[in-house]
């Protein structure tokens, strides 16, 4: 049974997505549903064909969705001078949970620096024992401080971006 764009499936049955942000670690959460009263077996024929489409083989819109993500993490890394690839890197579909009316799927960045990239941070304080930075640019590229003054950085909504590439995608 396929899903149309417009979110229904073969028999005019409704599946329903609600998708959004969460943190801990930061990631997307996607709940899919089936909207109308069918028979059970026609619900979990609907819901397992939603599975396979969001995260069974290759190309997968949950894949998909991550790409435009990670697209949109790299723009922002590049035009800031931020490496971003680790946090990239740690990409990982954390958990698909089925239930006979329900099919929950989570999936994450697992970086300690993924959520700074997505929400920005304020002007804080780093201090250390001592902090150590690497700039190749500059003299050997190693410098120490007890204490840095960050200016903060600018959110980048890369998750979001996914995940609104994924509503337009299954509505």
């Amino acid at each position: 049974m396929a899903i149309a764009a417009d979110g229904t499936a073969r028999g005019d049955v409704t599946l329903s997505f609600s998708g959004r942000v969460v943190t801990d670690p930061l990631g997307i959460e996607l709940d899919v549903s089936v909207a109308d009263r069918a028979p059970p077996p026609v619900t979990q024929a609907l819901l397992a064909d939603a599975r396979d489409q969001l995260v069974g083989g290759q190309g997968n819109l949950v894949f998909q969705s991550v790409r435009v993500a990670h697209g949109a993490l790299r723009s922002y890394g590049a035009r800031l001078g931020y490496d971003v690839e680790p946090v990239t890197e740690s990409v990982e579909v954390i958990s698909v949970d089925e239930s006979p009316s329900r099919l929950s799927l989570r999936w994450g960045w697992l970086h300690e620096a993924a959520p700074f990239f997505h929400f920005g941070t304020s002007e804080h304080v780093i201090e250390g024992d001592p902090l150590a930075f690497e700039w190749p640019a500059v003299g050997d590229g190693v410098f120490f401080f007890e204490r840095v003054e960050h200016p903060g950085i600018p959110e980048s909504n890369y998750v979001s971006a996914g995940l609104e590439w994924l509503r337009q995608e299954i509505q």
